[in-house]
């Protein structure tokens, strides 16, 4: 069980933007930043194992973004607090597979909406 699952879609709604991103649904303000920036890269934070995805972010040439906006892959473990996680690349397939099961398709609707605005706020 993720973070967020047991919220429903209105609760979703009105949940925090910031918290929701920096929570169980850090992957969908990954897909936004790659919609609104094309040449974004999708990135992870994950165990040694390379089995989790901890933290999904983009980079935008070359540096780090989340729903934060721009900061270092240190800040990002500082958040987790875990100091022992490694960024490496992400595939998009790959996190769809890992997140998109953990929630409802009205979850995910509703996540999206709250998140979109946050993500464009974003003056990066």
């Amino acid at each position: 069980m993720h973070p967020f699952s047991p919220l429903t879609p209105d609760e979703i709604r009105n949940y925090d933007p910031i918290h929701l991103g920096s929570g169980g649904f850090c992957f969908v303000v990954a897909e936004l930043l790659k919609e609104k920036y094309p040449q974004a890269k999708l990135w992870r934070l994950t165990n040694r194992e390379r089995t989790t995805y901890d933290h999904v972010f983009v980079c935008i040439d070359g540096k780090p973004c989340d729903i934060h906006g721009f900061r270092s892959f240190d800040q990002m473990r500082f958040d987790l607090d875990n100091k022992s996680l490694v960024e490496v690349p992400a595939d998009a397939q790959a996190i769809q597979d890992y997140f998109y099961h953990r929630y409802s398709p009205e979850q995910l609707t509703a996540a999206r909406a709250v998140l979109c605005d946050a993500v464009m706020r974003l003056n990066l």
